[in-house]
């Protein structure tokens, strides 16, 4: 029975380490009326955008967005008016992506106004 319950720890434990070594890169940043995530999953081409106005305006229009470091360069566009709360939530996979390591420059546009800011690392 111990030779049993050693086995099914041994087995579990590997998993662990298997499935914890390729874990997710998480990178934030807020601009005054933006909070914005990237989760980059274990296997790398697995993007998550999540990109919210936390602003007080009625509507959103015209809204493009843009992420650029020296691995990723991304963006988006949504012409049709959208009322707030705005959240774009987007699960992209990027082919032949590499692990991104180094701060994200975000830029957003909406409403003819224009933000940047920076995505570091959580």
């Amino acid at each position: 029975m111990k030779k049993k319950i050693f086995t099914i720890l041994f087995i579990f434990c590997t998993f662990l380490l298997l499935f914890g070594c390729s874990g997710n890169t998480k990178f934030m940043g807020k601009t005054e009326n933006w909070e914005v995530t990237i989760i980059q999953r274990g296997n790398l081409e697995q993007l998550q955008y999540e990109v919210k106005y936390v602003g007080n305006e009625q509507s959103i229009k015209d809204f493009k967005y843009q992420f650029e470091s020296k691995t990723l360069n991304s963006s988006g566009t949504i012409g049709e008016p959208a009322s707030t709360p705005f959240k774009l939530i987007s699960n992209t996979r990027v082919i032949g992506q590499r692990k991104i390591e180094e701060p994200i420059k975000l830029t957003i546009n909406w409403n003819g106004k224009q933000e940047t800011g920076e995505l570091k690392v959580h």
